[in-house]
């Protein structure tokens, strides 16, 4: 289950249909750099398959081998506000 502290709704992509072999690739910082962050996806049964970003910053590329609806986003797991600027690709 998923808390309700998600941040970034401007880089929510919504129900993408994605098969095997298929990759999201996520380059993003955020300020404060101090805060900590997840960024994930989201499958249709509300798992979320996190990772964390390091130092305020990620660049990772997530691999999606399970044919489904997935939706990307992004969990604050500090207790102050974050700012979050930066691309997905997919």
């Amino acid at each position: 289950e998923i808390p309700l502290r998600l941040v970034g709704s401007e880089m929510c992509i919504r129900d993408r249909q994605k098969g095997d072999e298929e990759a999201v690739t996520v380059t993003a910082s955020h300020t404060p750099a101090s805060a900590s962050t997840d960024f994930g996806l989201i499958d249709s049964d509300g798992t979320f398959y996190p990772v964390r970003a390091n130092n305020g910053s990620i660049n990772q590329t997530i691999r999606i081998d399970i044919r489904g609806n997935y939706t990307f986003a992004i969990r604050n797991n500090s207790s102050y506000t974050v700012n979050v600027f930066g691309f997905v690709n997919y």
